[in-house]
């Protein structure tokens, strides 16, 4: 697995995570948001 390319920031409301996951499928990832954890991964890549 890699870690791809990420920028993480965040205003007074929101966090916001931008992924740069260059020939990956939008139909073919895994997201999982839970109070602090965050889970991400789609061949080949894998964020936590």
């Amino acid at each position: 697995m890699r870690t791809p390319a990420f920028e993480l920031s965040q205003d007074p409301a929101f966090l916001i995570l931008n992924l740069h996951v260059p020939y990956s499928r939008t139909s073919e990832f895994d997201l999982y948001i839970n109070g602090d954890d965050f889970k991400f991964s789609t061949e080949p890549y894998f964020l936590r």
